[in-house]
């Protein structure tokens, strides 16, 4: 028989033995890092980032130790040094960002605080102003208040006698009050400073009086000259004794009264008592008669200056002599 082959044992590794040399280079570093300063431990983190990637990983319990303990001293290091650095960085990065914002606050707060001084100097600035420009008007105002008042004080009395001289020469037939009159408003002489729409209007209402006046005197007279004795155009139903009597108008008497002329030929003369009346004859006046402004000169010879006189369209003279004097001509 064959001899049976010899079994074949695996062969046993060898136990890793402890690298002296890789004691030697950790030994060494740490003492590089025990004895390094502040500023040469970077120096010595990057040789000890180098030796670590060449000595390769620890192979017995020995160089494990010892590998220990120089990574305690790398890591103390790398702690206070790298990320010292990074956290000073990013402190002295936030702490920037921080007193930028706080300097952004600050800029912004002193700007709105020199808007709101702006705003507040302007405001006064404006008020100032305003006070100025206001004090400046309240003496333009008074000043031009104590021009028109002089200047009523000085055409009132002008005005009114010549309105007055129109009425009492034409119904008396002496144009000496109206000569004297219009000779006063001619001769008077308009200051030269008359600017405010008041002085103006004042002086308008002056001019138009004395340009008027003799065309409304002659006027006037013609009104009482045929007045005298009308020529009517129908009859009127006037209140005579105790009933309604159907007349026609004749005259009218140098005192405003009626005279009439019955259907019988009665005449007599009639006085108007109520404002109702007193508009019936204006209207008969008006519409049935030549007179000319008829109704409106009726109520002027009876000095009766009231609203219904507006209706029948007084002439200018008259309605500025009203409107101005209304209290001091009419009764």
């Amino acid at each position: 028989p064959e001899k049976a082959p010899e079994k074949v044992l695996p062969k046993v590794p060898e136990k890793p033995k402890t690298r002296p040399e890789y004691l030697a280079a950790l030994s060494a570093l740490r003492n590089d890092f025990r004895n390094a300063s502040s500023e040469q431990r970077s120096k010595v983190l990057d040789k000890a980032d180098e030796l670590f990637k060449k000595l390769g990983h620890h192979q017995t319990p020995e160089e494990l130790d010892a590998l220990i303990k120089t990574w305690q001293l790398y890591s103390t290091a790398d702690e206070n040094t790298r990320f010292g650095k990074a956290r000073e960085a990013a402190r002295a990065k936030y702490e920037k960002m921080a007193l930028e914002r706080q300097q952004a606050k600050e800029k912004e707060l002193l700007r709105q605080q020199r808007q709101k001084e702006d705003e507040e100097r302007r405001k006064q600035e404006a008020a100032r102003h305003n006070a100025a420009f206001d004090k400046e008007q309240k003496t333009r105002q008074a000043e031009i208040d104590r021009r028109y008042a002089r200047l009523k004080r000085e055409l009132d009395p002008l005005n009114i006698k010549l309105i007055q001289a129109v009425i009492s020469s034409a119904e008396s037939g002496d144009d000496t009050a109206y000569n004297t009159a219009l000779a006063d408003s001619k001769n008077y002489v308009i200051p030269t400073v008359c600017d405010s729409i008041a002085e103006q209007q004042a002086i308008k209402v002056f001019e138009t009086l004395k340009q008027r006046a003799p065309a409304e005197l002659a006027a006037y007279k013609k009104f009482l000259t045929e007045s005298k004795k009308i020529t009517a155009r129908g009859m009127m139903m006037i209140p005579l004794v105790n009933e309604n009597t159907l007349v026609r108008l004749t005259g009218l008497t140098p005192d405003g009264k009626i005279i009439y002329r019955t259907p019988l030929g009665e005449t007599g003369i009639y006085v108007p008592q109520s404002a109702g009346e007193k508009n019936k004859v204006a209207n008969y006046l008006e519409k049935n008669t030549r007179l000319a402004n008829g109704a409106f000169y009726y109520f002027l010879l009876n000095r009766n200056f009231t609203g219904d006189i507006q209706k029948y369209r007084p002439p200018i003279f008259w309605m500025l002599a009203i409107k101005e004097y209304h209290s001091l001509i009419g009764k």
